[in-house]
């Protein structure tokens, strides 16, 4: 693949995007990579800089995102991303597989100046009206909205997965998201579904951040991706406001406790005995 051409095309892209909003400055440009289609890092980040040296652009970051392969079993309908090109199912083995992605590169976006305080101002809207912040002060949903960003996600993509570190808490504006645990012997489980108004994530506020479930989108949903570490700091930092985002959490986390276990004694009691509670009490 020839790096500076491709980028040429997209600094053009760039450019009209530049012309529509005149005089907004760009602050930065990212680009999405596929790992199959064939373009070196490196030699992007290079030829960007040649092109942009005597530009108005020399001083703007390129940010580079990786976009791994990943395939949906038409088996078992798991989603996992393709690793050292084994082309079969990492829970059930099947080889009939659907691949997604991998072999794109385009522009994926371009942070204009007063971007970031425009978007603040439409997502601290956005919050307002999401259920489980209702009522919240408007000095506390700027803040969040500050360390916030919203995400556009399509059926079958996963938020986050079982095992992962967690460092962003979610909420649910629109759409459907499954929660699922992973067990050798019985596969995966679904083992509550979460809808627009709910909470995803919180083992991001605890003192040991880790996933205990894998959120898998049902169908088209938007959900708002909190920045964790910085959400706990302004409610370490703000103890009224951390303690009415905790007590509403724990809210949360009861009734899905209820949910899960009605769900899991009803259908899988042969292997979620009630011992098992506690581990279940880890499910985001």
């Amino acid at each position: 693949m020839n790096e500076r051409s491709k980028i040429r095309a997209l600094l053009r892209q760039v450019q009209d995007l530049v012309d529509e909003n005149s005089p907004r400055r760009v602050l930065a440009i990212r680009v999405c990579v596929g790992e199959l289609c064939g373009a070196d890092p490196t030699l992007l980040s290079n030829a960007y800089g040649e092109l942009v040296r005597d530009t108005p652009l020399r001083d703007v970051a390129l940010e580079i995102e990786f976009a791994p392969l990943e395939a949906v079993c038409e088996q078992c309908g798991n989603r996992f991303r393709i690793d050292r090109f084994r082309y079969e199912c990492n829970q059930c083995g099947s080889l009939r597989l659907s691949l997604r992605g991998g072999d794109e590169l385009h522009l994926d976006s371009v942070k204009l100046e007063e971007d970031e305080a425009m978007n603040t101002k439409v997502l601290s809207q956005t919050l307002k009206e999401i259920q489980f912040l209702r009522g919240i002060s408007p000095q506390y949903l700027e803040q969040i909205a500050a360390i916030a960003e919203t995400l556009d996600l399509d059926e079958h993509e996963v938020v986050f997965r079982e095992g992962q570190t967690a460092d962003s808490l979610y909420l649910v504006a629109a759409g459907k998201v499954s929660l699922q645990v992973c067990r050798g012997d019985t596969g995966t489980k679904q083992i509550v579904t979460v809808g627009p108004g709910e909470l995803l994530g919180w083992s991001s506020l605890s003192d040991h951040p880790q996933f205990a479930a894998t959120a898998v989108v049902l169908e088209r949903t938007h959900v708002i991706r909190i920045d964790g570490p910085k959400l706990r700091a302004i409610c370490d930092s703000n103890p009224q406001f951390g303690y009415e985002f905790m007590r509403r959490t724990m809210l949360a986390l009861a009734k899905r406790l209820t949910a899960t276990w009605t769900q899991l004694s009803e259908l899988y009691v042969a292997h979620y005995a009630p011992m098992a509670v506690g581990a279940s009490a880890e499910n985001e």
